[in-house]
């Protein structure tokens, strides 16, 4: 009883290091977006720390024995769907599904330990596209359009949605909506011609 104890309060002291370390990567991502190259580096020196420091419970007797568990995963999968952190919520709900998987063969197998199921990336190396990036341009078009072929119609669909990521990644929400309207005319009117 009490060496579970102990273990809970270990993946408890790694997954809360770990949570700061993500926060503490994304405050510098921000400051050094926003221009504030100060503020950046402090970040990211404290995130520094923390990797020393989480690294030191890896290393402990215990730390490195323990991979995350699938209900930890769940749990941080949950915490990034509240944050808005979707892309990090589904690399959380994946990683739970092949620790489930893998905790299911280690209970089938000759009774080992389960395989190391390997951490997400860290933030820094999450790479977005650069046309996510660029920064949001005027107001929506939102002009009739002439009739247009089915392809025609799927590739203004796919560029409304592009749109509407990126005004919704530059906070702009309403603009963002107003690109999925639209997308969802041109989908009405794709169906329609679909239907003929």
């Amino acid at each position: 009883m009490h060496q579970v104890r102990e273990a809970n309060a270990s993946n408890y002291t790694r997954g809360a290091q770990a949570l700061k370390l993500m926060r503490e990567k994304l405050a510098a991502l921000k400051h050094k977006r926003s221009g504030d190259l100060d503020k950046a580096k402090a970040h990211l020196r404290k995130s520094k720390d923390l990797q020393r420091q989480l690294d030191a419970v890896m290393a402990s007797p215990g730390g490195s024995a323990m991979a995350p568990t699938a209900e930890e995963y769940k749990q941080l999968a949950v915490k990034m769907t509240r944050e808005g952190k979707m892309d990090l919520a589904r690399k959380y709900l994946r990683l739970s599904k092949q620790a489930t998987s893998a905790e299911a063969e280690a209970g089938e197998g000759e009774g080992g330990s389960p395989p190391v199921v390997e951490d997400p990336p860290p933030m820094a190396a999450v790479e977005i596209p650069p046309e996510y990036l660029s920064e949001p341009t005027g107001a929506p078009d939102l002009e009739p359009e002439p009739a247009l072929s089915a392809d025609a119609l799927r590739q203004r669909i796919r560029e409304e949605k592009v749109e509407a990521l990126k005004h919704k990644r530059g906070g702009d929400l309403d603009k963002a909506r107003a690109h999925l309207r639209r997308s969802k005319e041109l989908q009405k009117q794709l169906d329609a011609i679909m239907a003929e």
